[in-house]
């Protein structure tokens, strides 16, 4: 690394290179540290996916202490698409088109994937990252009976996940964290500062029970959306 420097001074070193465990960067950085390498880097790479042992808040805080901007260079989540998995079944001669917990690929699909995988982008920039990378590949060798990490179809129809990703990106692109604002137990939210337009994010902290997510009121000019960006009242969940 050193060297590389010395050759071009201007070039942007990434440190870690995409690590998913909090005592595993941790580890490394105080390596990278104790021999005087830290300065050399330019950030470093973290991959936090839903239900990694690392989140934004434990990797702000060991990353934050060695001085150097990190980013989550790899985040999503697969599902079954409407092409794929169970409903795929009806494709393949002899098989059976509606099958044992087929309203488990379709809620998986509209709502908890999609809705992790949003949660998990807000809250890495909500926490510090200031970059983030949504992991989207196409299947190359279509399987009928595979889930995928692609927010397309295999039709190129936009999978509900890319529509919450969307949504979210559109809100809170080009604004700056204030960091976690709400105290509930229940409830993770945030505050973005646009400048004339601020929006506040708030979801559930968990990702097994939905909570109920009750909205202020008192707030003229605030529009109320689920994380499809549909409007909903004030007590709705």
């Amino acid at each position: 690394v050193p060297m590389i420097r010395s050759i071009q001074t201007n070039s942007v070193i990434t440190a870690l290179g995409g690590a998913l465990t909090t005592n595993w960067i941790g580890t490394v950085l105080s390596n990278m540290n104790s021999i005087g390498l830290i300065s050399s880097f330019s950030n470093a790479s973290v991959h936090i996916y839903p239900g990694n042992d690392a989140s934004g808040p434990s990797i702000n805080q060991i990353i934050s202490a060695y001085g150097l901007p990190w980013m989550n260079t790899e985040s999503g989540n697969v599902d079954h698409g409407a092409l794929v998995g169970e409903a795929g079944a009806g494709r393949v001669e002899g098989t059976a088109v509606e099958r044992f917990y087929e309203a488990e690929r379709y809620y998986n699909g509209t709502g908890r994937r999609a809705m992790l995988t949003t949660k998990n982008h807000i809250e890495s920039l909500g926490d510090g990252a200031i970059r983030i990378f949504t992991y989207d590949h196409r299947a190359y060798a279509p399987d009928h009976f595979d889930q995928e990490f692609t927010g397309l179809e295999y039709d190129d129809t936009l999978k509900p996940i890319s529509v919450a990703l969307a949504n979210a990106a559109w809100h809170i692109d080009g604004k700056s964290t204030l960091g976690r604002g709400h105290a509930s137990t229940n409830v993770i939210s945030y505050v973005w500062d646009g400048g004339t337009n601020t929006v506040i994010s708030a979801h559930s902290n968990s990702e097994t029970n939905l909570y109920t997510v009750t909205l202020p009121v008192g707030f003229p000019g605030f529009v109320r959306r689920d994380f499809y960006g549909n409007a909903v009242g004030t007590n709705e969940a």
